[in-house]
């Protein structure tokens, strides 16, 4: 079972319409007392291929075409967000869908604005000259480096999560990092195993279509497992 935790709600105003300026969110409850929705709440990859089913026009590499993320909460709550109207329909009774509501980018001030944020994130770091790929941590052992066979410490997941800032149109001005134990399939069938991390704080958008771009497309890598949707608020105060 993998974790989930409390989206950061936002007043978004519903819409019918569909452009590339719009990123529509979907809240969607499972009932656990059913077998169907138990399963795919159990194995990430087979949840995502369920979203997916929401977007019938767009098969092969649907995920980026569709820009599909998505998240589960710690009330249990999925959160998906698209730039492609979903069609929730096809949801059997294991699942219930508590209404798409639209973010639209075109009307709403980025630049300079300040919001509360979310972010649950697989930050990771490559190795110069090499393909290999290190899962990041909030610090390191002498027993991570020889795994890894680093001679010096890797960016660290705060600076992570700077950097990624840095490179995606906004500031951190607060931040907050929670480490949390995930097993995408819950299933004994594969051996993926890998870090996320939860990030909260507030930003600064310093850059409003790079920002925007970041809100469409999320952060890092993973997203395929639930990671990489960045949720945002009006900042409190």
């Amino acid at each position: 079972m993998f974790p989930t935790h409390t989206l950061i709600q936002q007043p978004f105003l519903a819409k019918e319409s569909e452009n590339m300026d719009e990123i529509y969110f979907s809240k969607i409850r499972p009932d656990f007392h059913n077998r169907d929705a138990r399963n795919a709440m159990s194995d990430t990859e087979e949840l995502h291929k369920l979203l997916m089913s929401a977007f019938p026009d767009f098969e092969g590499n649907g995920r980026q075409k569709t820009n599909l993320l998505f998240r589960v909460e710690t009330d249990g709550f999925i959160i998906a967000s698209s730039t492609i109207k979903p069609d929730w329909s096809f949801l059997g009774p294991g699942f219930m869908v508590d209404g798409i509501k639209v973010l639209d980018l075109s009307t709403t001030r980025l630049v300079g604005a300040d919001f509360a944020f979310r972010l649950v994130a697989n930050p990771t770091y490559k190795k110069s000259g090499s393909k290999d790929v290190v899962p990041l941590r909030e610090y390191y052992t002498q027993d991570f480096l020889d795994k890894y066979k680093m001679t010096k410490n890797p960016p660290n997941v705060f600076e992570w999560m700077e950097r990624k800032a840095n490179s995606s149109g906004f500031q951190i001005r607060q931040l907050s990092v929670v480490g949390l134990n995930y097993r995408p399939d819950g299933s004994s069938k594969r051996s993926i195993n890998f870090k996320m991390y939860l990030f909260e704080g507030q930003l600064r958008v310093i850059d409003g279509p790079l920002f925007a771009k970041t809100l469409k497309t999320g952060i890092g890598r993973e997203k395929a497992f639930g990671c990489g949707l960045l949720s945002i608020a009006p900042a409190r105060g």
